[in-house]
């Protein structure tokens, strides 16, 4: 008895493992996009910092965290979206005195403001490979 419940816990957490692989495997659920890519500054990858993407447009605000390597990767309905993005040496911290202490820009700030960016995109739905090359 011992046995035969032994190898239907484990039949079941085999069947378990390849529903969830499975599952993780396909794209965005329908009626979503899947946006992914790299920003690059002047022609190099992002490095050495730490960063996040705004996603605006009439139906919905997002944000994407931008990884070492300046990739990201963020779902959202589809539709077209203006695009701000930010990446500094670090984050803003208070030092002893409670004096705020604020990361250094490592791209142009006017990337990090909506209204200057002039950063586009059109998400259709499925998956969309969008690379951001900022000068």
């Amino acid at each position: 008895m011992a046995f035969t419940l032994t190898r239907v816990f484990g039949l079941g957490l085999v069947c378990l493992s390849l529903l969830l692989v499975s599952g993780c495997a396909e794209g965005p659920a329908p009626g979503e996009a899947l946006v992914r890519g790299v920003i690059t500054f002047q022609g190099k990858p992002l490095e050495g910092g730490v960063g996040s993407m705004n996603f605006v447009s009439e139906q919905a605000v997002d944000v994407a965290r931008v990884e070492e390597g300046g990739i990201y990767s963020v779902t959202l309905p589809p539709g077209e979206y203006q695009i701000s993005i930010r990446y500094k040496d670090g984050v803003d911290i208070r030092d002893e005195q409670g004096k705020m202490v604020r990361a250094t820009d490592l791209i142009p700030k006017q990337f990090g403001d909506i209204k200057t960016s002039k950063l586009t995109l059109v998400a259709a739905e499925g998956v969309n490979e969008v690379n951001f090359d900022l000068p």
